[in-house]
């Protein structure tokens, strides 16, 4: 490496320079200051020299000057003897850290004395040219200069902490914010971290960490920007680093930071999960981490599965693995055997986990779409109590049903794997992790709701049944009108959840109905004596499970969708749907505003004439026939007017009388120009929204999908995701004896050292592997920069030298036209008709 940096060139010293400092007052032409300037400017040390012995002084004004100029011109044994004749260098380091100056660096470094070496390269500037917070090796840092911060490293410069700078930092918020960023920026530079660190890549992700939450501390609007610019530095350098690894045993080392790889339990390395955390997403995509990471998704696959001659053979056995995938979790929780380990397999984990929502979902489309029988009971004058009781609770709580009974099972499975990843990362960071989480969370919220109100209605009923005026009151003959002829009339539709698509809704009255429903059935009781469904309370417990269980059946259908995105033609569509719902809440935002303005002024101009046309409606009709009152009230005005973006709402309702001109002109020209912002304004700049989202994850899908891939492969890859639900909820034999061995260790204060012996040492060996990766890559990162300078150095040379050849055969092509000029305008034979010709054509 040392012959390397004596290969390089130099840089080249700034003549053009100005002085930070200069005097107003120039000193007369004999002062020794102007001619010891003067004798710099000429490189005469021999007459420095002579100048400090016939006028030896004690403070010199024009130091600094002195030692700018050796700087800009590259003087270096000038400034070698101005540092030995006892010249203060004061500020002329930083001068020749900031324009590069390497050998100027090198003299002063090598030139100070011993006893004051230290605490000029560590001291804070004199002067006002540089921040009161800047140190040489803060400065170095900055400009990424890989010798002058090597050089500084080498002669004692340090590194400050912020405590130390924290004294010098102004009071205000920008001060301290220029402090702040100097410093992430010097102990952010590659050369910085490479010569100082022992685990740069440690090191990288601990910055960037202290970075987010001083970012989230600050109230600095630059600072952020700043931060990501910064956070951008260190991402792009982490994947370098990756990068410079050789083979598949560094990249294991590196991605593990020096943890011990357990055999047979694949977990997700510990710098892709840090990677994942900080959002450094090209280190995650790296062909380098998809390819250790694949390979721990896919290790010790089963052998039927790993050898399976074709792809429709593969395809084939892992639908029976989904099938029956009871038959490994059982075997699993009964056997302790340590050696089956056909779980511990992500792969295997995550087609079980997959079979047990499919599971879930077809029980779930089983109790929904299955045929019910709806019934009216017009009397119950002639049932016994028993059987009365039976049938109001029937009316007024939800059947259980085996499909129910094994829905709320999966449940509570599906509830305690979310409480134990909640509590194995804590609630942040298991909802920051993964956006799925919160919709996983927010349909088991759901679907307790559906348990707990169906509860309560079971409850209420039961509790009525039992009240003393129960069978006299309800036994009592109520005329409740004529039963409805099924054939000619239907009292009310069901909805999608109380009739089978296959079957004829109308075939499954029943009137009157039998005494008591059949055990264990589905059938829904419509009306009970005089009371029917329509007259509930719209928050009765069981219309509230009812819609709690609709809204979360609909979640859990969406989640099946996160499962997709391992594969490769469908993740990246996935991601772009992802991203276009964000595009869709953000226009509703706007939406949002936009509606309600217009609602009100509607509401306010059409709510008198649509009340009295509604009066008058009521007075001649019926109140079902009464409609076509879209504005109303504020409530129906929002709704009719996002109803009119996909043209649902008539515009003949805008219209109040003939005589009434301008309110009826008012109230078109409002509702046009909500058409004209809603829909050529709002709805086209979502449809651009969406399009530039669909083009940005395209353009970048691979490193996108890759991670989301990363992310859906590290939840398998986790001991809380074993077994699925609601096997999970079973404890294994295997836990149950591990449990026991723990506290008979315990209780017998059985020695445990020589168990773990190996484990330590294995992890000692890897410790210490990992830590002669770091160094080697950090030996290999700055060979690769200074391999870059000098790239880029020869190839400016090169370009200098092509200009200055260039300009030289065009000075040499110039001189011989001027040369042949001056010969034929000083020939006494010009007049030839052959020489008036080379004449005419050179001039």
């Amino acid at each position: 490496m040392e012959e390397l940096d004596d290969d390089l060139t130099d840089s080249i010293p700034l003549t053009n320079l100005i002085t930070p400092e200069i005097p107003n007052s120039k000193p007369a032409k004999s002062s020794p200051e102007s001619n010891l300037l003067k004798l710099v400017k000429r490189n005469d040390i021999a007459g420095v020299r002579q100048l400090f012995q016939d006028a030896p002084r004690t403070e010199h004004n024009d130091d600094r000057s002195a030692f700018i100029a050796a700087i800009n011109r590259n003087y270096c044994d000038m400034i070698q003897c101005l540092l030995d004749l006892g010249l203060d260098p004061g500020d002329a380091l930083y001068h020749a850290i900031e324009t590069n100056s390497v050998m100027a660096v090198n003299t002063i470094c090598d030139s100070l004395p011993e006893s004051t070496r230290e605490e000029i390269l560590n001291r804070f500037p004199v002067s006002p040219s540089w921040p009161s917070t800047c140190k040489p090796l803060i400065l170095a840092a900055r400009q990424d200069n890989l010798k002058i911060v090597k050089t500084l490293i080498r002669h004692g410069a340090k590194m400050p902490t912020m405590e130390e700078l924290r004294p010098r930092i102004a009071d205000e918020s920008y001060g301290q914010f220029i402090a702040l960023l100097h410093w992430y920026e010097a102990v952010s530079g590659e050369s910085y971290i490479m010569l100082t660190s022992d685990d740069p890549l440690e090191t990288i992700f601990k910055l960037d960490r202290s970075l987010e939450e001083l970012e989230s501390l600050m109230q600095v609007p630059r600072f952020r920007q700043e931060c990501d610019r910064i956070e951008a530095k260190l991402a792009a350098l982490s994947t370098k680093l990756l990068g410079l690894a050789r083979d598949d045993k560094e990249v294991e080392l590196l991605l593990n930071g020096g943890e011990p790889e357990e055999a047979g339990k694949p977990k997700l390395p510990r710098r892709l999960r840090q990677a994942l955390k900080l959002g450094f997403d090209n280190f995650v995509s790296h062909p380098s981490s998809q390819d250790y990471v694949v390979s721990q998704w896919e290790v010790s696959t089963p052998y039927v599965l790993r050898y399976a001659k074709s792809r429709v053979a593969s395809a084939v056995l892992y639908l029976l693995l989904m099938v029956f995938f009871f038959v490994p979790c059982i075997l699993y929780i009964l056997l302790p055997v340590q050696h089956l380990r056909i779980l511990k397999r992500p792969l295997v984990r995550f087609f079980l986990h997959l079979a047990s929502r499919l599971y879930f979902l077809l029980f779930l489309i089983l109790s929904t779409i299955r045929p019910r029988v709806v019934i009216f009971s017009d009397s119950t004058a002639d049932m016994s109590r028993s059987e009365m009781t039976q049938l109001y609770l029937h009316y007024k709580a939800r059947p259980w049903s085996p499909f129910l009974i094994l829905i709320i099972i999966w449940i509570v499975g599906m509830t305690f794997r979310t409480i134990r990843d909640m509590w194995a990362f804590g609630p942040k960071t298991f909802l920051r992790n993964n956006g799925w989480n919160f919709l996983d969370l927010i349909q088991l919220v759901l679907y307790w709701i559906f348990i707990a109100m169906s509860l309560v209605a079971y409850i209420r009923a039961f509790d009525k049944t039992q009240s003393p005026g129960f069978f006299l009151s309800d036994s009592q003959d109520v005329d409740i009108g004529t039963p409805p002829n099924p054939e000619t009339s239907v009292p009310f539709t069901p909805d999608a959840t109380e009739q089978d698509s296959f079957y004829n809704f109308t075939d499954f009255f029943v009137w009157p109905a039998p005494p008591a429903p059949p055990a264990g059935g589905d059938n829904i009781l419509a009306s009970f004596g005089n009371q029917s469904r329509y007259d509930w309370s719209q928050f009765d417990p069981l219309l509230l499970a009812e819609a709690a269980f609709a809204v979360a059946n609909v979640l859990t259908y969406l989640h099946l969708l996160h499962s997709l995105l391992i594969l490769g033609f469908l993740g990246p569509l996935l991601i772009s749907f992802r991203d276009m719902i964000l595009d869709v809440a953000k226009f509703f935002i706007i939406f949002i505003f936009v509606t309600i303005s217009f609602s009100l002024g509607l509401t306010q101009l059409y709510h008198t004439f649509e009340k009295l046309d509604l009066e008058a409606c009521l007075v001649a009709k019926d109140k079902s026939e009464c409609s076509g009152t879209p504005f109303l009230s504020f409530w129906l005005s929002m709704q009719s007017l996002f109803w009119s973006l996909f043209d649902l709402v008539d515009r003949d309702n805008l219209s109040v009388d003939d005589d009434l001109y301008f309110t009826q002109t008012v109230g078109t020209l409002m509702y046009a120009t909500f058409m004209v912002v809603g829909v050529v304004v709002l709805l086209n700049a979502l449809i651009a929204m969406m399009s530039n989202t669909y083009t940005r994850v395209e353009e970048n899908s691979e490193v996108e999908w890759k991670v989301a891939r990363t992310k859906l492969m590290g939840e398998y890859m986790t001991p809380s995701v074993t077994l699925p639900p609601p096997f999970n909820l079973i404890p294994s034999l295997k836990s149950i004896l591990k449990i026991f061995q723990f506290f008979r260790r315990k209780y017998t204060k059985k020695s445990t050292g020589n168990q773990h012996s190996s484990h330590d040492h294995q992890t000692v060996h890897d410790t210490t592997a990992y830590k002669e990766l770091s160094r080697a890559l950090a030996e290999r990162c700055l060979r690769a920069t200074q391999m870059a300078h000098v790239k880029k150095t020869h190839k400016s040379k090169s370009k200098q030298e092509m200009a200055a050849l260039k300009k030289s055969v065009d000075n040499i092509r110039f001189g011989r036209h001027s040369h042949l000029l001056s010969i034929l305008t000083s020939s006494s034979c010009k007049s030839t008709p052959t020489l008036k010709y080379i004449y005419s054509r050179e001039c």
